[in-house]
C-alpha cells in the first residue's frame, strides 16, 4: 500500500490546456465559408440565434464552447469537406478513420475531438426541437400552388408531391444487426421523403432499418393515413410502392404510345425527389457512402438524417448555391416491382390524357 501511495504522490499531474477559440467567420470569405460549412453567414448566425436557448453554456467556466463554434461543429461534421471523398473516405473507410475526422474539426476549431463528439448530440437535438421547417401542404392554398407548379413540369395535375427511400450507411449496430442490412449488403436506415417541385423536403419519415421496403415505410406511416383519409391530391411513386388512389405509379410494362408517354411524364415530374436526395448527400457528404458510415446508434444517425434535411430546406430558403450536384450518384435504384392490384382506374383516366 504504502508502495502505490508513494506511486500516486509522485506522479506528474499535468495541467489543462485550454486552445484558443477559432471564430472561422471571422477570416474566411463568405465563398470559403459556404464551401466549408454549407450555409452561409447569414444561415449560420440564424442557426446560433435559433438555437441559443438551449445551447448557450450556464456559465465561462473551464473554457466552455459558444453557440457559435458548436455549430460550426456541427456543419462541418456533416459536409466534410476537407477532401472527404479522397482523404477520409476510402472504400473501406472504418470507425476510426472518422475518428480522426472528429479531430480534423476540432484542430479547425481550438477544440477537442471529445468536445466535438458531446456538442455534435447537443446541436443535433437543438435543431430537430427549433427549426420546423419540413412542412406538408394541408391548406387550400399550399395545395393549389403546388399543385401547379407540378403541372407545369410535364402536364400531370392534381400531384402534391413525390415519394422515394433512400439509404443512409451506418455503422453494424450492437443489436439487430441483420435487419439494418440492405439490399445493397451494408449496414444502412431506410429514409422515406417527400418532395415538392423546387426539391424542398415537404416529409421526412425516418424510423426504419435498411431492410424495410419502401412500401412497408410508406404503409406505416401517418403521412399514408392522411392521404387516404383527406385525398388532398397525388403523391408519385416508383414501380416499388403499390398503386393507390392517392399514389400513381408508373405503368408495368407499357405497351401503346399513350402508356410510353404518361410513364415519361411520370418520371420527369417525379425525378424531383431523386435529385433531391442527390442534392443533400452532395451538401452533407456524412450521409453518402463517399463519406464513410455514420458512427452512432441507429436512432442517432436517423436523427442526423432528419437533421440534415432540415438545413437542406433552409439552405434553399436562403437561396445559398450548390453546384456540386452531380458529384454523387444516390445509389438507389427501384426495388422489386409492386403488384399494380385493383387501383387502375384513375391511372388509365391519366393515360388516356396524353
Amino acid at each position: 500500500m504504502a508502495a502505490i501511495a508513494e506511486a500516486f504522490a509522485v506522479r506528474e499531474i499535468r495541467p489543462r490546456i485550454f486552445r484558443a477559440r477559432i471564430d472561422t467567420l471571422s477570416y474566411l470569405s463568405e465563398k470559403q465559408i459556404v464551401e466549408r460549412y454549407r450555409l452561409s453567414t447569414e444561415g449560420i448566425i440564424y442557426l446560433e440565434e435559433l438555437i441559443r436557448a438551449d445551447c448557450e453554456p450556464m456559465s465561462d467556466r473551464s473554457h466552455t464552447l459558444n453557440v457559435r463554434t458548436k455549430v460550426g461543429v456541427r456543419c462541418l461534421t456533416c459536409t466534410k469537406c476537407i477532401d472527404s471523398s479522397a482523404s477520409y473516405a476510402p472504400s473501406n473507410t472504418t470507425l476510426p478513420c472518422k475518428r480522426r475526422f472528429f479531430s480534423e474539426v476540432g484542430d479547425l476549431h481550438g477544440v477537442s475531438r471529445s468536445s466535438v463528439c458531446r456538442c455534435i448530440q447537443q446541436v443535433i437535438s437543438a435543431i430537430n426541437r427549433n427549426l420546423n421547417n419540413i412542412t406538408f401542404p394541408t391548406s387550400l392554398h399550399d395545395l393549389a400552388a403546388t399543385k401547379q407548379k407540378f403541372h407545369r413540369v410535364a402536364g400531370i395535375p392534381n400531384v402534391i408531391g413525390a415519394v422515394d427511400g433512400t439509404l443512409i450507411p451506418i455503422q453494424a449496430p450492437s443489436e439487430n444487426t441483420q435487419t439494418y442490412v440492405c439490399r445493397k449488403g451494408y449496414h444502412a436506415v431506410n429514409i422515406q421523403a417527400v418532395v415538392d417541385s423546387s426539391l424542398r423536403f415537404t416529409n421526412v419519415n425516418a424510423k426504419w432499418p435498411g431492410s424495410t421496403h419502401d412500401a412497408t415505410a410508406f404503409d406505416n406511416s401517418s403521412l399514408k393515413d392522411h392521404l387516404a383519409t383527406n385525398k388532398p391530391g397525388w403523391l408519385l411513386g416508383d414501380s416499388g410502392y403499390p398503386l393507390r388512389e392517392y399514389l400513381i405509379t408508373p405503368k408495368n410494362n407499357p405497351q401503346t404510345a399513350q402508356e410510353l408517354q404518361f410513364n415519361g411524364a411520370h418520371s420527369r415530374t417525379r425525378i424531383c425527389v431523386e435529385r433531391a436526395f442527390g442534392l443533400l448527400k452532395a451538401r452533407f457528404r456524412c450521409l453518402h457512402r463517399s463519406g464513410g458510415v455514420l458512427p452512432f446508434r441507429p436512432g442517432k444517425c436517423m436523427e442526423v438524417v432528419v437533421v440534415c434535411a432540415k438545413l437542406h430546406n433552409l439552405c434553399l430558403d436562403l437561396k445559398i448555391p450548390f453546384d456540386n450536384e452531380e458529384e454523387v450518384d444516390i445509389d438507389d435504384d427501384p426495388q422489386n416491382l409492386y403488384p399494380e392490384g385493383n387501383n387502375q382506374q384513375c391511372r388509365q383516366r391519366l393515360i388516356a390524357m396524353f
